[in-house]
């Protein structure tokens, strides 16, 4: 699941808070899956309710063109991969897993990261 004291440059400029800034992640994390409401709130880690508490913020996703909704009935959602944003978020996503991960495997080896920064 996704951890809300990292990663602050989405939760700063995208969301007032950490549910939000979660369900970014989702979509950026799963750019080709669609969502239903709680199939999103299950794998931002957040509650079923507190979803409820941000449709609006999907709504607004939707309307900017980041995300696009689709299925009838139940409503799903799925980032637009037409939209440039939604390219340049999966894009920041995937640099930062790539960079975390560097990180990790850095950190594991402080030998080696060690003399490498000499």
């Amino acid at each position: 699941m996704f951890s809300e004291t990292s990663d602050h440059a989405l939760l700063d400029l995208y969301g007032d808070s950490p549910s939000r800034y979660k369900l970014l992640l989702v979509f950026a994390s799963h750019p080709l899956d669609s969502f239903n409401l709680r199939d999103a709130a299950r794998e931002a880690d957040i509650s079923f309710s507190t979803i409820h508490n941000h449709t609006d913020f999907l709504d607004y996703l939707v309307e900017v063109g980041l995300l696009e909704t689709k299925g009838s009935g139940t409503t799903l959602y799925q980032l637009n991969m037409d939209s440039e944003f939604a390219q340049s978020l999966v894009e920041w996503y995937r640099m930062n897993e790539r960079a975390r991960h560097f990180y990790e495997s850095a950190e594991s080896n402080e030998g080696a990261t060690t003399e490498f920064y000499k």
